[in-house]
């Protein structure tokens, strides 16, 4: 146990060394100082993961056709005016779910050899439109701050300190703050500083909240930004990065295998094995394990969870939805309960005390029909 241990702290240690210089998420570069330093941390995550490498065995379980609904709050600190980007964020909220469910318009630009594994993750995000004490809310709190200015991923207490954190069983979190953690990108040769835009929680932690970089969700017109939280939003579903644990798993063919794969790399069973994170370039060529003979396949530099520039990712995988179906059922489960819906006000009012968020959307009108249906505007009414 003593060796076990050693190890799995080496590979924290070599895995923040290796890739927290060129990171604008810094979700795991924080999950990796956490299983360094946090026992419990690291044991919740060493528990959820055989979990569900279990589930990845089991025959029972679920694929495809179900859709579920999250409502989420935002908690907006700034300090002038140019920080405050509550007009945006319904905007931005529309581009998130038109992303989750496979109807963004560059759809098309996932590379041939990759348009087979794209799948629709049957989700939607929407504003709450209750708050915790029963009051009428837009989902989007603003908080007018001295300074928004916070290291984003190490101050999430005090970022919270300025904006109570809404029920984690029946509310997403986000909090949208001015970034000061920085990491060092060469352009052209060029070394320079660049923020760190985006942290999240995952399924394991004991805090569930997501925060994001303010200038990501600036005006939606012509940027790519909205991406930035479609990539937090995929961690705090459990979603990792497609190197996720590369120093210690490397190319192992054993990823595209069942049920060896789920317990592998970023447990995906259908993105290619990655070595190291593709950042900032559109790099189409790229192809770090490209020893795997028949099973080869280029980087899957498109997908929503690598890091490499947003306007070129343009697809989740199905065994990407899978995965997030797995803590979805298993640590999600209040979050699309009928207790969540009522008390947050995402569909109106209803009656039904049965989880309603796999396989119940809401019409134009407010009423509940089959999964597959028109569904209803984002914002609460």
């Amino acid at each position: 146990m003593k060796l076990k241990t050693n190890v799995l702290v080496l590979m924290a240690l070599m895995s923040t060394l290796v890739f927290s210089q060129n990171n604008w998420c810094g979700t795991e570069d924080l999950f990796w100082e956490q299983v360094e330093n946090d026992v419990e941390y690291h044991n919740r995550w060493m528990l959820s993961k055989a979990g569900y490498t279990e589930y990845m065995r089991s025959t029972e379980r679920s694929v495809g056709g179900q859709q579920y609904t999250f409502p989420l709050v935002f908690h907006v600190l700034w300090d002038d005016s140019t920080d405050n980007v509550s007009e945006y964020l319904s905007d931005i909220v529309d581009l998130v779910n038109i992303d989750y469910r496979r109807l963004n318009t560059d759809a098309g630009n996932t590379r041939t050899i990759f348009q087979s594994f794209a799948d629709d993750m049957g989700i939607e995000f929407r504003f709450a439109s209750v708050d915790p004490q029963g009051n009428s809310t837009d989902g989007i709190i603003t908080v007018n701050v001295p300074s928004n200015d916070y290291h984003i991923k190490n101050d999430g207490l005090a970022i919270r300190s300025n904006s109570t954190l809404w029920d984690q069983e029946k509310y997403i979190n986000v909090y949208v703050i001015e970034s000061t953690a920085t990491f060092i990108d060469t352009i052209n040769g060029v070394p320079q500083n660049k923020v760190t835009a985006g942290v999240s929680s995952f399924p394991w932690s004991d805090t569930f909240a997501v925060y994001i970089d303010y200038n990501e969700l600036s005006d939606p017109s012509g940027s790519s930004g909205h991406r930035t939280l479609v990539h937090e939003l995929g961690h705090f579903l459990g979603l990792h990065h497609l190197w996720f644990d590369s120093d210690s798993v490397g190319c192992v063919d054993g990823e595209y295998n069942q049920p060896d794969c789920g317990d592998l790399g970023d447990g995906v069973c259908d993105t290619p094995p990655e070595l190291y994170p593709n950042i900032s370039a559109c790099d189409f060529s790229v192809n770090d394990c490209g020893n795997l003979g028949t099973l080869c396949f280029p980087d899957m530099v498109e997908n929503y969870m690598s890091q490499t520039e947003r306007s070129c990712q343009n697809i989740f995988t199905e065994g990407q939805r899978t995965r997030v179906q797995y803590f979805i059922i298993h640590t999600y489960d209040q979050l699309w309960h009928a207790d969540a819906f009522k008390a947050t006000g995402v569909f109106g009012t209803i009656t039904s005390e049965e989880p309603l968020g796999g396989n119940i959307v809401a019409d134009p009108q407010g009423d509940y029909m089959s999964a597959g249906s028109q569904s209803a505007p984002l914002r609460g009414t």
